[in-house]
Formats: structure tokens, sequence, C-alpha cells
């Protein structure tokens, strides 16, 4: 028999059609773990994740309330099932929250009549909000607990359209100690989503004083930061590493990791619990954009569990100005990226494409910039047009000629009872300083370089290049140009023009009408499909083996005929001999799950290698001329894992997926130097040699 308790479904939807790799419903657990510390045994509270598993409960059981959370990752997928909900039970009430909306009158009103089927939309920060909609609800009789009822209640901080009438724009609270919201994790209403593997996310901070145009945080409502507790966020990771499940990461949502001095204390927890329990391999963190002194530290204790992330976006100081970016300090991230070579993984960026007053010269300047500041995973690309962003509002269309097209959002799409359900993204495809045809040979030419520095397939030879000051931007040029005296690499890339010219629509009954014209819907999930382009162009090269020899032989050429002043055929001819040796997953693809290997260069790549930093003095070598490698060993195990799971169906897809995964962590590395103690520190040498670990 069911509960008469008032029950609340609350979904933080994604498509999981396909293996996908998923993220605990963060969101709705603060909202559930809220209201149940208001509301007690009074209510019942589900949360989903899953659109069949939420299909399934409401059709087994009516709710009192359906809450869904709205971003660009789920809009439709969450749309398909709350009109599957309201022409189940018409007088559900339906609330939903999250960014995916314009923040005035109009953006609402048009989003409101779009979506019929919901009656309150939620602004911002939502736990006081759903608790002041619940209480509406209780004091009414059951009978007159419907979507009507709420929509006439007008609840405080959300927007209601009644007979085509927007309520006010609502104020955004703001509670300066985020303490008030139970754990989701310590109350136990995420353990479920654990046990399914999902990754765990994790909140220290809210809100962004930065005013960047082209991202939701920067609207004039969040740039306010409130924070929870240390003891409450200390809670939060003791709880999660010592659960029992081994993840392939932590994922932080804040905006400005380490803008708070505090930030170290959690770094350093974060570093003991993996030395405690070794469940995680990685931890995504997005740093402050103000490089402050402090954050060295946090890097220093992170080590190789993270990779330096430094905001610069464009190196261009027009665009800087166009994008509201002028307030960013790029001389003080320099100097971060310098203070940490030593200590995390990798240096990442962010370097847009389209961005308003940027040209192709500017952009590639950009990119051979970072590198050569040392930024070894530059992540980026065409600009998505987010509602309630200052860059999609009409006036910074025409004052930079923005054009944009459509596209199916990576991984956004599934058949759910029966129907095909898809995302789409808006995106920049044209400026006042940049052509369409431009922005298609960039496409072109950045899914090389994504797997060449984002997915660390030539991190070698990149610090080769950049000791001699060699810019890697032209010489990627010059090997596609040189592509037809390669025949079989020219095929990848005819793939990849014909890809990047395909991928946009005009409008989105165009791919509407595409997909209609399919024979069938599962020819957008066979074995081509892919995530995202640049993930599946390198996906072709390691699931074909002459196409990487191909591209491999192109390149060599190229960089032969272009350092011919500073090095020898031979020298680059084994360095990209030790690109192609330190791939770990294609190692594992082959058979082989060793996570330490030897193999012999000359000597003068030895010695070039020591000159431009890439090889230490203290390189663990079986002979004169021998360069060891090392995975760490908790990646390795779980790498391997994720290539048997799908070692019999090797798809464009499935690898794809595992590089989406690890993100730049798929190849082996030599040893560093050992480092003097730091911060009360220990050394451990577990098949990877980490960073000393503070305790």
């Amino acid at each position: 028999m069911y509960s008469t308790r008032f029950l609340v479904y609350l979904a933080d939807l994604a498509h999981d059609y396909q293996s996908m790799r998923q993220f605990v419903p963060l969101s709705v657990g603060y909202l559930a773990s809220y209201a149940y510390s208001i509301f007690g045994d009074k209510i019942e509270i589900k949360l989903f994740k899953s659109a069949d598993k939420l299909l399934n409960a409401i059709e087994d059981r009516k709710p009192d309330l359906l809450g869904l959370s709205n971003y660009t990752w789920n809009l439709e997928l969450t749309s398909f099932v709350g009109r599957a909900a309201k022409e189940l039970y018409p007088n559900l009430p339906v609330i939903m929250g999250g960014p995916n909306m314009g923040v005035d009158k109009n953006d609402a009103a048009q989003f409101l009549e779009e979506r019929e089927y919901v009656d309150v939309y939620c602004m911002f920060a939502g736990e006081r909000i759903v608790v002041d909609i619940i209480k509406t609800l209780l004091k009414l009789p059951q009978s007159d607990r419907n979507g009507e009822a709420l929509r006439m209640s007008k609840p405080h901080g959300c927007y209601v359209l009644n007979d085509g009438q927007i309520s006010e724009k609502p104020n955004a609270n703001v509670d300066k100690d985020l303490d008030f919201i139970p754990s989701p994790y310590t109350t136990h209403l995420l353990d479920e989503f654990l046990d399914e593997g999902m990754i765990p996310m994790f909140e220290t901070t809210r809100g962004c004083p930065y005013s960047c145009s082209f991202c939701f945080w920067g609207v004039a409502a969040l740039n306010k930061l409130t924070k929870f507790s240390l003891e409450r966020t200390f809670a939060d990771l003791e709880y999660v590493a010592q659960y029992g499940v081994d993840y392939s990461e932590l994922y932080f949502a804040d905006a400005n990791f380490g803008i708070l001095k505090r930030d170290v204390d959690v770094a350093m927890k974060i570093r003991s619990l993996y030395e405690e329990n070794r469940s995680f391999g990685a931890v995504i963190v997005y740093w402050s954009k103000a490089a402050q002194p402090h954050m060295v530290d946090i890097g220093k204790a992170l080590g190789h569990l993270t990779s330096t992330y430094v905001a610069f976006q464009s190196f261009d100081e027009e665009v800087l100005g166009a994008m509201k970016r002028k307030n960013i300090n790029t001389d003080k991230l320099s100097h971060l990226i310098t203070s940490l070579d030593r200590f995390t993984v990798s240096t990442q960026t962010d370097i847009l494409v389209g961005s308003p007053r940027e040209t192709v010269q500017s952009h590639l300047h950009s990119l051979d910039t970072a590198i050569g500041l040392g930024v070894t995973k530059i992540n980026g690309g065409e600009i998505r047009m987010l509602p309630g962003t200052d860059m999609a509002t009409q006036e910074s269309r025409d004052l930079h000629g923005i054009k944009t097209k459509y596209r199916l959002f990576e991984g956004g799409m599934g058949i759910y009872r029966g129907h095909l359900v898809y995302e789409l993204e808006e995106t920049i495809r044209q400026t006042n300083t940049m052509t369409e045809e431009e922005m298609i040979s960039l496409r072109v030419l950045r899914a090389l370089f994504f797997g060449s520095v984002t997915l660390a397939e030539h991190w070698p030879l990149l610090k080769y290049l950049t000791f001699h000051d060699a810019h890697f931007t032209p010489i990627l040029t010059n090997v596609i140009k040189k592509a037809a005296k390669h025949p079989v690499f020219k095929q990848a890339i005819d793939w990849l023009q014909q890809q990047a010219e395909e991928e946009f629509f005009n409008t989105p009954a165009s791919i509407e009408s595409h997909i209609s014209n399919l024979v069938s819907h599962e020819e957008l999930f066979g074995e081509n499909a892919f995530l995202k382009l640049n993930f599946g162009y390198t996906a072709r090269l390691l699931l074909n083996s002459e196409e990487h020899e191909s591209y491999s032989l192109a390149l060599r050429d190229t960089l032969i005929e272009k350092t011919s002043k500073f090095s020898t055929p031979e020298i680059i001819s084994e360095i990209l001999l030790l690109c192609r040796k330190r791939n770990y997953l294609a190692q594992c693809l082959s058979g082989t799950f060793d996570n330490e290997m030897s193999f012999d260069v000359s000597q003068p790549t030895i010695d070039a290698l020591l000159e431009c930093g890439y090889l230490s003095s203290a390189t663990s070598s079986t002979g004169d001329n021998s360069i060891t490698l090392l995975m760490d060993p908790v990646v390795a195990k779980q790498m391997q894992d994720q290539v048997l799971m799908s070692s019999t169906d090797h798809t464009y897809f499935s690898i794809s997926q595992i590089l989406q995964m690890f993100w730049g962590r798929c190849h082996m590395e030599p040893i560093r130097d050992a480092e003097p103690p730091r911060l009360n520190s220990r050394v451990r040498t577990t098949g990877f040699q980490l960073d000393p670990t503070p305790v």
C-alpha cells in the first residue's frame, strides 16, 4: 500500500539511450534534502536521472508535484516527459528550473508559451522556492492541488504565465551561507546513483563575480559569491570517497574554484582522501579566473589528479573586449602555469571559435600562444548561444554581424517509448570578421589539433617545438595541404571535411526534415556515430591503423621540412615514435594492458627531450638510451575495464566515449624528478611517480 504522504518527483534528466558518462543529480538532490529538513515525514521525494524510470514511476503512481531541471543538454528530453505526464494527469502541478532560459519577461513568456506543460518556472537557486511551492499545495485540499491553483498562487521567485500574461520578473534571493541545505550525500539521497557508477558532483561555492558575455554565470543575479562551510564540504568528500565505489573522476561545479584561500584546504583534503582510498582517478575543477598566489598551493596539493585550468578564451585584446573579459589578468594566469608546470598533469584552457572581432589569424595566434605558455589541453569550440547571456541578445547579434546555425547536441539523443528525442544547440557560424567557410577550415584543423594537444597524442613533440619557438598550427596547416600526397590520410581529411560541412543546419526545422528522411532513426546510432566530431576523428584514427600511420607520415614529412634549422629527421621520427608508444588506449585496444613499458631511442633524441624539459635527469631507464613510460595504476585499471566492456564492438561511439571519459589522460608518461618534501608530505611511487603528497 502506498504512503499518503505528499509525493514529489524531482528529475535532473540526461539522455541514457546509449551508454554515456553520467553525473549524479546533485541539483535536485539539494532541493530534496532541504525540503525534507522542513517537512520531514509529511512528504516523500523520489529523484530521477533516467527518463524511462521517471515515466514508469509516473504511470505507476501519480505524484502531487513534478519538478524538472532545464539545461542545454536535456530540454527536449524533459519536455517529452513533461508533456507525457500532463497527458496522463492534466491537473498535475509541474514546475521547472535551471539556467537554460532567458532572464527577462519576454524570454520567459516565449519559453512558457512553447512549453504549456510547465505551470511555474523557478529562477536561480530553487531550494527555498520549492519549499514555498510545497507549502502552498499542502495548504490546499488534496482535490485542489493542481496546476491551475499553483499558477494562480504566483510563487515568489518564479515566472508564471496566465492567460498570456507573464508575472513580474523575480528577484534572486541570495543566502551567503549555504549550510541551511542539508547534504544530499550524507542523507543518502544520492546513494542509488553512486551505486550505478555515476560521477559525483560537488559545489563548495555558488556565484561568479565576472561578466563574460557568452556565459550564464555572467548574469547580474548570479554575481554574488555564496558558500558551503569547510566542515560540510569535507563531510561530503569523505562520504563519497569512502562509499565503496570507484569513480573515473570527482567533478566540481564551482565557477571559480580557488577564488577563496580556504580552497587550499579543500584541495589538501581531496588529495588525502585519494591516498587513503584510491577510489577516484582525477579531479575536474574550473579554477578561478583571478590567479591568486594561493592557487599554486592548490595545484601542488592536487598534483597529477588535475589540470591547471586557466581561462584565456583568446589572446587578442579586441576579442577579449568584445567578450567583456578585460578584467581578467592574463599575466597572472601565465605565471600560474609556470608555477605549476612540475606539479599538475597538464594545463588546460578554452579558446573559443568565432568570437566577435576574431579572425582566422587571431584565432590561430591564440592557439599557438597558449601552447607557447605551456598549455597542453586546449578545449573550446564554436560558441553556443545560451539563453540569458549577453552574447545571445539581438543587440549583440546585430553589432557583431553574428549569424548562427543549429546542430545536434553531443550525445543528446535517444529513442524513448518509440519516439526519437534529440537536443539542439545554436552556435555562431559567421561574424563581421570571420566567414562560415573560414570556420569550416578551422573545424578541420582543430580536429587534428584537438587530438594532438587536448587528447595528448603529441605532447612530447609540442614540448620540443615550443622550446625551439616553432608554432604548431602552421605545421598542421601544411599537413592538411600535404594530404594529397598521402592518399590514405586524404581519406580521413575528406571525411573530416564532409562531416564539418554537413554538421550544421540553417533552422531546427531543417534538422527535423533531415531526420525524417532517414530510413530509420537507428541510423543516428550506427557504428560510425560519435559524441563529437573531434572525438570521432580521433576514434577513427585509433580504429584505422592505415589512416593513423599515413597521418603520422604526413606529419613527419612536414616536421622534417619545417624544423631543419634545429632538428634532424632521426630526432623527429623518434619523437613521433614516442608519441605513438605513449598511447595507452591504443595499447589496450591491441590487447596489451601493461602500465609500464621501455624502448630505446638514439642519444641525440634523449638529449633533445632532456633539453626541452620533456624528460628529466631522474627519468627511469633500463639502458643509456632507454625511455621508461608509466601509467597511473588507478587510471590504467579504469581504462582497461572500459576497453574490455566494449571489446566485442569497438565503434566510433565506444572509443570516443572512452576518450571523453579520460579526456587527455590516455597516455603514459616518464617518471618526473623527485621533488623536495613540502606541506608535511610523503612520496608514493605506485606505478606512476606521484607528486609529494600532503597529509
